[in-house]
């Protein structure tokens, strides 16, 4: 499945943070959203991206994503 990307909300949570480690295991490509900026580990499969501001424009990264888990 290295084609398919979940989205993941909350990942910069206890539980977000576990889901990401199953996710990489699993080889899944994961988009993890947080509201602070986060860096990227070197060599991960996880993508970070902040959160756009109520009222802002932000990316359109959506429509890449296959799948989406809140935590």
């Amino acid at each position: 499945m290295p084609d398919q990307k979940v989205g993941v909300l909350g990942a910069s949570s206890l539980v977000g943070g576990c889901l990401l480690a199953q996710l990489e295991e699993m080889g899944w490509g994961a988009v993890a959203f947080s509201r602070v900026k986060r860096v990227a580990t070197q060599g991960g499969t996880v993508a970070w991206r902040q959160l756009a501001a109520p009222g802002t424009k932000g990316t359109d990264i959506a429509s890449t994503i296959s799948h989406w888990i809140c935590v």
